[in-house]
């Protein structure tokens, strides 16, 4: 589920290198001009390194990390945020059902089972939903396998 995210804070990295460099330039354009001419005047690059480095120290992204089989998908913490986070999950939802919501009646019935508990572990179908398709199941290979197992079955095993 989409619930398992990680969270990421992130200091923006260029701000820092630009405004020490230009702290540095600044720092020495007054130092020059200084022993030129004695006269002490800031340089505007002292300023400008001095703004950056500030928007370094207190600007900050934060992001919602979601792990995928591909890689991982960082979502930036805005006012959009928990709107794309529902858009992410209903679309893998829908395309989750999409390729493993049907009964295949072909397959081994305790495989069907175990794909639908993982879909419900997944919080993609509900119990009753479950229970419904555990019903299914057993109505339509009632005479072919006696050895179903039902979901209490499943979970005394896993006991």
């Amino acid at each position: 589920p989409l619930n398992d995210q990680r969270e990421l804070e992130e200091k923006n990295s260029w701000f820092r290198n630009v405004g020490i460099l230009w702290l540095l330039i600044g720092g020495l354009q007054t130092f020059l001009r200084y022993s030129d001419n004695g006269e002490i005047k800031i340089s505007m690059w002292i300023i400008l390194g001095a703004v950056c480095f500030g928007a370094f120290l207190f600007a900050k992204t934060k992001y919602s990390i979601i792990g995928t089989d591909s890689g991982n998908i960082l979502i930036i913490q805005n006012k959009k945020h928990d709107r794309i986070l529902e858009e992410i999950g209903q679309r893998r939802k829908k395309q989750l059902l999409e390729w493993y919501g049907e009964i295949n009646y072909k397959n081994d019935p305790n495989d069907e089972m175990n794909k639908f508990l993982w879909l419900q572990s997944q919080e993609l179908i509900t119990e009753d939903e479950l229970k419904d398709v555990e019903a299914k199941l057993i109505a339509y290979h009632q005479g072919d396998d006696p050895d179903i197992l039902t979901i209490e079955d499943k979970e005394k095993k896993m006991n």
